[in-house]
Parts: C-alpha cells; sequence; structure tokens
C-alpha cells in the first residue's frame, strides 16, 4: 500500500512539473509575440517618421528655392 501511494505521489509531482513547465513556455510565447508586435510597430514608426523627414526636407527645398 504504501508503494502504490508513494507512486501516486510521484505522479502527482510528474503532473505538476509537466504543467508548470507547460505554463512557463506559454508565458514565454506570449512575451515573444508581444516583443516581436512592439518591434515591428517600432519599426513602422520609425519609417513614417522617415518618410515625413523627408517630405519635410523636400518641402523646405522648395520653399528656399522660391525665396
Amino acid at each position: 500500500m504504501a508503494h502504490m501511494q508513494q507512486e501516486l505521489v510521484h505522479d502527482r509531482q510528474r503532473r505538476m512539473l509537466d504543467a508548470a513547465a507547460a505554463q512557463r513556455e506559454g508565458h514565454r510565447a506570449t512575451m515573444h509575440s508581444r516583443i516581436a508586435r512592439r518591434a515591428e510597430r517600432a519599426e513602422r514608426l520609425q519609417l513614417s517618421q522617415r518618410l515625413q523627414a523627408a517630405e519635410l526636407r523636400a518641402r523646405l527645398e522648395q520653399f528656399e528655392a522660391v525665396s
């Protein structure tokens, strides 16, 4: 009987460890996805700002050419 209880305890510990590992992996995947989305957004914003800067420089050149 003690052997059976010990097996049950070990089985429960394994399941708990597996559940904890799965939870960590899920958290890791969530963080990876979140960071990737933030990086993509930052890159889009940076590109947008570069385009705006180029447009403003072109307008400035036109303004200086007229003056």
